[in-house]
């Protein structure tokens, strides 16, 4: 579920999926994935955990829905 700030904030059409730019970006050393952390206790009702998210290094959501990643390769759209 996406909060107030997500669903009015303007994402630039990269042309390419989530994954893929994250993956680039890692190359070109502009990001790197987070540190694992163990799944939050209680899990989230929106929790999946056939679904991997390579941000976050684990389960709960796929990469393409993470919306921390999609902030923050927009961040990186916007400063340059």
């Amino acid at each position: 579920m996406r909060n107030a700030s997500q669903s009015r904030r303007t994402y630039t059409d990269l042309e390419m999926s989530i994954p893929l730019v994250f993956r680039e970006a890692i190359k070109a050393n502009y990001m790197k994935p987070l540190e694992a952390r163990p799944p939050p206790n209680p899990l989230p009702r929106n929790y999946r955990a056939d679904e991997y998210c390579e941000y976050h290094q684990g389960n709960g959501h796929k990469t393409e829905a993470c919306w921390t990643l999609k902030n923050r390769i927009q961040d990186l759209v916007a400063n340059g």
